[in-house]
């Protein structure tokens, strides 16, 4: 163990870690529901890596002490979650008369989720409320993982949704959105879920069916990780980040069905427990 870039404690151990069921959580202790329920941290955590990889004395002390500038960057392919915020209140817990959740400025702050190089399969859910605070001028990520790979959802400036899937055979992504009928509204709450099950892609609009597309194949795994609230690139940067409020978001490797979305996910976001959840975060 090492605090500030020095050497603190150490002992001899061998064998793999034994794997879990529970997600990672930061500031809590998760349980096997989806979710972090317990034994909270009372205090600022600014940045979190988690890399599969044991990382060197030398590297430690040059990336992670605390004499190491705040511009300095570690990169490492085998790292699982990173997440970082700009200020140690970002972002920024919000609530109004109906919900609750967190304030992405459109500047500077976004989540880290984790999981690049994963492979999705052929069977993915998106969920995502939130709200709009002001529109883009091209188009911004509610949730993305993309990298000529992966999936993301976005609002445009249009005032639509869409939805990318980057299946595994293919260089360009499948695209579907919704329609001028769900034309959005700024500060007005919206659910947001779209799935794919194999063979065919869709998009719903607060619990109902608004575009739906013939697609194949598995996903192409993306060597970003899953950010909410930006776009992420290959070399450790986003682009294109959320201004707005997004209250909850749920990644599940399986295709949810239409009467679930309609009775647990149209207004409001009612977590149907799922095996195969790998993202339930909701403020």
């Amino acid at each position: 163990m090492y605090l500030d870039g020095s050497l603190v404690g150490s002992t001899t151990i061998s064998g793999s870690i034994k794997s879990t069921s529970a997600q990672i959580a930061v500031g809590a202790d998760p349980y096997t529901g989806g979710s972090a329920s317990g034994e909270y941290f009372p205090g600022y955590v600014s940045e979190v890596s988690v890399i599969d990889q044991a990382i060197g004395a030398s590297t430690i002390a040059t990336y992670f002490s605390k004499s190491t500038p705040s511009t300095t960057t570690y990169t490492n392919t085998k790292t699982l979650v990173k997440a970082k915020s700009t200020s140690l209140n970002s972002p920024t817990l919000v609530k109004d008369s109906i919900y609750r959740g967190k304030y992405f400025d459109g500047t500077n702050i976004y989540l880290t989720k984790g999981f690049a190089n994963t492979s999705l399969g052929s069977k993915l859910s998106v969920v995502v409320r939130f709200k709009v605070k002001s529109f883009p001028s091209d188009y911004m990520e509610l949730v993305a993982n993309t990298e000529s790979a992966g999936f993301d959802i976005y609002v445009s400036s249009d005032k639509k949704l869409y939805f990318d899937i980057m299946p595994s055979s293919s260089s360009s992504y499948s695209t579907i959105n919704s329609s001028s009928s769900s034309s959005l509204s700024a500060d007005t709450w919206y659910v947001v879920v779209g799935t794919y099950d194999g063979t065919t892609q869709k998009l719903y609009f607060n619990g109902k069916l608004v575009a739906s597309k013939s697609l194949t194949g598995a996903i192409k795994p993306s060597t970003t990780p899953i950010i909410i609230g930006a776009d992420p690139d290959s070399s450790g940067g986003v682009a294109n980040l959320f201004k707005g409020v997004i209250s909850d978001v749920i990644v599940i490797k399986d295709a949810l069905s239409e009467s679930t979305i309609s009775s647990n996910y149209a207004n409001n976001v009612n977590y149907v427990n799922n095996s195969n959840t790998i993202i339930n975060e909701s403020w």
